[in-house]
């Protein structure tokens, strides 16, 4: 394991997770609406994580600026016309095709973990089991 890396990491509560998430590279939330403001129905923890500093405007700006980037590449910004995605229609991505590249790509997914030096925060002999929205 690098030694940069953390051998564990704790989450105190969701403004917690909250701020980790965003500090650790994400750059934007997939629906839960934690980081959202209040005011549109999310938690409105990114405000609060700036402003107990545990977020800071830097980082907020960084992951903006790669966001927009992204959406200006793909072109989300230009004319409905010179949009591609605007000409996908739905058959064409629940395609049967696409149904298996989709099955494909999840199984190749797939992630077996191996507790070499118990560098994993799971006891021996129990059984660990992720569910949920994300989970399979």
């Amino acid at each position: 394991m690098p030694q940069s890396m953390p051998r564990s990491i704790s989450i105190k509560s969701a403004l917690d997770a909250a701020a980790k998430t965003l500090n650790g590279g994400a750059d934007m939330e997939l629906g839960d609406q934690v980081w959202s403001p209040v005011a549109t129905g999310g938690l409105g923890l990114l405000k609060e994580a700036l402003q107990n500093h545990t977020v800071t405007e830097n980082r907020v700006d960084q992951s903006v600026r790669r966001v927009l980037n992204l959406r200006m590449i793909t072109g989300q910004f230009d004319a409905l016309d010179h949009q591609p995605y605007t000409k996908t229609s739905a058959e064409m991505v629940n395609s049967t095709f696409s149904q298996a590249l989709n099955l494909d790509s999840a199984l190749q997914s797939f992630v077996l973990l191996k507790n070499n030096n118990n560098v994993l925060p799971m006891q021996r002999g129990k059984k660990t089991v992720l569910v949920g929205p994300h989970g399979m």
